[in-house]
């Protein structure tokens, strides 16, 4: 089956999602050619240049990499999934370059000042935090990157934290496991990002030097009503994060 175009994004970023996301999810290993520019082209139905746009897109965001033999998969991993990305990894399957996730730390505990605001909570009230390291595997050339999360989660029945508890892999991830115990099936999401330097933790268990130089981000996840997760993650420099945005000119003025 032919992939198709809706009209939701351009074109070219709907294409060039498509490819990101098989690569970051490891169905496109390092090395693979991509389609030629008329083959993508033709695939798509789109103008040569809109492909082209496409394959530009993935170059920026270095994963992929030309030469005069074509276009290819980026043999260094310097992309990471972003927030959308990892939710949608969540129902891909699995195989030998993969996302392996090592649960560092559970509990319930008084928020700190700064996430029971974010939360809109009074402060010390009792909040689930979650510590993971995420790393992408590969069998024959090691872990490709890491992430240090830590999520915090208010307003979990003791029934319902239990799976957040566990020392374990949650099925799909922190933030579809909260969803689906909330009955919610669409959340906003906010991300924040900036450059920082580890701290002790942070540097230990994503093995870096003290101090490091890495990239720090939070994503706020909300409904219409209350935020429903706050976590924060850590990366080591050299990592590409992607997103999507949108402007509208009638919000700009």
């Amino acid at each position: 089956m032919s992939p198709e175009i809706s009209r939701s994004l351009p074109s070219y970023v709907q294409m060039a999602n498509h490819y990101r996301e098989r690569i970051l999810s490891g169905e496109l290993r390092p090395g693979t050619r991509l389609p030629s520019i008329a083959d993508l082209a033709a695939q798509w139905h789109v103008a040569s240049a809109t492909a082209a746009k496409a394959v530009s897109l993935l170059l920026v965001e270095k994963v992929v990499r030309t030469s005069p033999r074509g276009t290819f998969v980026a043999d260094e991993a310097v992309a990471v999934p972003g927030p959308l990305e990892r939710i949608r990894a969540a129902a891909i399957r699995r195989d030998a370059t993969d996302e392996l996730v090592t649960v560092t730390g559970t509990g319930i505990v008084p928020a700190p000042v700064y996430v029971a605001d974010l939360l809109d909570l009074d402060p010390r009230t009792m909040v689930i935090r979650r510590e993971e390291v995420h790393s992408r595997q590969d069998v024959a050339r090691g872990t490709l990157w890491t992430m240090l999360e830590v999520c915090w989660i208010p307003g979990m029945q003791a029934l319902e934290a239990g799976e957040l508890l566990k020392p374990s892999e949650v099925e799909g991830g922190v933030l579809a496991f909260v969803m689906r115990a909330k009955g919610r099936r669409r959340v906003h999401g906010r991300t924040h990002v900036r450059a920082e330097e580890a701290d002790s933790r942070e540097a230990g268990l994503l093995h870096l030097p003290l101090r490091a130089a890495v990239l720090g981000s939070a994503d706020v996840w909300s409904d219409d009503d209350r935020v429903l997760l706050y976590s924060e993650q850590v990366r080591p420099m050299d990592q590409v994060i992607s997103f999507e945005l949108e402007a509208d000119l009638r919000d700009l003025g």
